[in-house]
């Protein structure tokens, strides 16, 4: 859920390959300046300007391959974070499957028992009238030939039920052994979930420490030169973006009129209700922390704020950025309007890689709860990584 640019589209494509713990071996190699300090009778001084340049140099490399090391660990951590929760989603149904596959066990086994003790009872009564043969040798003491068939039918009926329960004990067991077996495997699915769902956990927790014990030993000024690098990038960035969008939009007020000059009568962008309502909600948590696999109200990540946002307008998003792309129809960068949901992939070929979603809320602006370390927050778009936008709607609950 990384709130700012990365590496460019061509870059990205070459990590298709990428597996959830992309990134987490990212290693920073920088070198320290070694400098010479000359004695009373040396040139010291008027090198010292020299040296001065030379050290900013150094700083502003370092700083450079600081803020690279750090973008691609928190792009590693928002693979990871989309897998966890893709993991705890599906642990969660098989939970709920277990539970219910638990309980139709203890259904069926109980119907098994009262079926089994129902033929017990039946199998008693009859060899205490002395089994079928008797009842039916009972059949001949009537006294004239109604009384006789009434009676051979009362024999067949209770035969019958005899036979009736005890093919419905033989059903009762034969369903509560399935059950059974389906039970034995939900278990172990559950229990596989539950491992992966750790481990991802696991993979998140991870990726953050080496993130923050590279931005813990780095030097304060190159920490400082990082993040002023960042700033400037993220604003050359939205130029683009902007850019970008207003060539797209202008394409589609061309294409608009010549389709209107032909009769044909297109759908402008326009925003939806729940979109409207959405964008407030999201507005209303401005400046919460971003916390991995929230969805708030006092913290959220980026697919948990735009889910909780949407929730307020009566609208049921999935819970991760990855589902949410196939929760409402396809936007166009033209036709975006507020309300509409952006999303960024580390391979735009591949919606599989989406991690990153924020809310548009118009003029290339969108709120969005970035990455760790910090808030939710309005920012420019960016296009590097940009895959798409969606506009949910009241069919995505």
């Amino acid at each position: 859920m990384t709130g700012r640019p990365h590496q460019s589209a061509p870059a990205t494509r070459r990590r298709r390959a990428m597996s959830t713990t992309a990134g987490a071996g990212v290693t920073l190699a920088l070198l320290l300046p070694t400098t010479a300090v000359g004695g009373p009778g040396d040139s010291v001084w008027s090198a010292a300007p020299a040296a001065a340049a030379s050290d900013l140099t150094v700083a502003r490399q370092r700083a450079t391959a600081l803020r690279k090391d750090v973008a691609r660990l928190e792009l590693a951590a928002d693979v990871a974070v989309e897998d966890y929760l893709t993991a705890a989603g599906k642990l969660d149904r098989a939970t709920s499957a277990y539970i219910s596959a638990r309980r139709t066990v203890g259904d069926a086994q109980a119907s098994s028992d009262d079926a089994e003790l129902a033929a017990g009872r039946r199998a008693r009564a009859l060899y205490i009238a002395g089994g079928p043969v008797a009842l039916y040798a009972s059949v001949l003491a009537g006294g004239d030939m109604r009384e006789v068939v009434d009676r051979a039918q009362t024999v067949q009926r209770l035969v019958d039920a005899d036979h009736s329960l005890v093919t419905a004990r033989h059903q009762a067991v034969a369903y509560a052994a399935a059950d059974a077996d389906r039970l034995e495997l939900l278990a172990g699915r559950r229990t596989r979930l539950q491992r992966r769902t750790a481990a991802a956990a696991d993979r998140v927790a991870v990726v953050l420490a080496r993130q923050r014990t590279l931005l813990s030993t780095a030097d304060e000024d190159v920490r400082r030169l990082a993040e002023e690098q960042r700033r400037r990038e993220e604003a050359a960035a939205a130029r683009a973006a902007a850019a970008a969008l207003a060539a797209a939009q202008q394409r589609q007020a061309d294409a608009a009129r010549a389709a209107a000059a032909r009769g044909i009568m297109t759908q402008g962008a326009a925003g939806t209700t729940a979109g409207t309502t959405a964008i407030a909600a999201a507005a209303s948590v401005l400046g919460r922390p971003y916390v991995w696999g929230a969805d708030g109200p006092s913290s959220f990540d980026c697919s948990g704020l735009t889910g909780w946002a949407y929730a307020h307008a009566g609208v049921s998003l999935p819970r991760t950025s990855r589902q949410q792309w196939h929760a409402g129809r396809r936007v166009s960068l033209g036709q975006l309007a507020p309300g509409d949901l952006l999303f960024w992939a580390y391979d735009t070929e591949y919606p599989a890689t989406i991690h990153h979603v924020g809310v548009y809320i118009g003029d290339g602006e969108m709120i969005h709860a970035p990455h760790t370390g910090d808030v939710v927050k309005v920012a420019g778009l960016w296009m590097d990584g940009y895959i798409g936008a969606v506009r949910p709607d009241s069919s995505a609950s």
